[in-house]
């Protein structure tokens, strides 16, 4: 809190010395992980779903917390908490993301999991300036040793696929970035 709360600081000073710039803000959004529990901070134009529990849930900072660092004096952060199974995923990402796609579509991509949802976000975000995103996946982890059994077609399966007669349910995180960060 206190690195927010100095680029808070920082961005204010800015504004107020230079009136005749454009203000400068920024959102932040902050992921923490302790078992199966996720946390997470959020101030400014942020935005983060969850899927989990055969929910589908928007997240947005509210009130003075969706105001960027930099244009309110003395935000602070919304925290949240989520218990994740199995299967839940997520999703932080920069607020360009609802104009890439409508809420139906993206609640869509989400609930392919995963894998599918990263390729997907991120062939829809190339190019796309100053955005990014963070997709947290639990997932099943195979127990040692187990093998992976062959799919129908021949092909091997995915170890994760064969894992939920007895693995262990982990966490997983996948980042991309799309576009440049000017």
């Amino acid at each position: 809190l206190r690195d927010v709360e100095g680029s808070d600081r920082r961005r204010l000073d800015w504004n107020g010395r230079n009136r005749r710039e454009p203000r400068v803000g920024a959102g932040v959004s902050c992921r923490a992980v302790r078992g199966h529990s996720a946390y997470l901070a959020q101030i400014g134009p942020e935005i983060a779903f969850h899927v989990g529990g055969g929910r589908y849930q928007r997240v947005v900072p509210e009130g003075e917390a969706s105001e960027p660092l930099g244009f309110a004096d003395g935000s602070e952060p919304v925290f949240s908490r989520y218990e994740l199974a199995p299967g839940d995923l997520l999703l932080i990402a920069s607020p360009q993301i609802e104009e890439l796609l409508d809420a139906e579509a993206l609640r869509a991509i989400l609930l392919r999991g995963g894998d599918d949802a990263l390729v997907e976000l991120f062939r829809l975000a190339s190019g796309v300036e100053n955005f990014s995103l963070v997709l947290l996946a639990c997932v099943v982890e195979p127990e040692e040793g187990a093998q992976t059994e062959p799919a129908h077609d021949g092909t091997e399966s995915l170890p994760g696929a064969t894992a939920a007669a007895g693995g262990e349910p982990a966490l997983t995180e996948t980042m991309a970035a799309a576009g440049n960060a000017s």
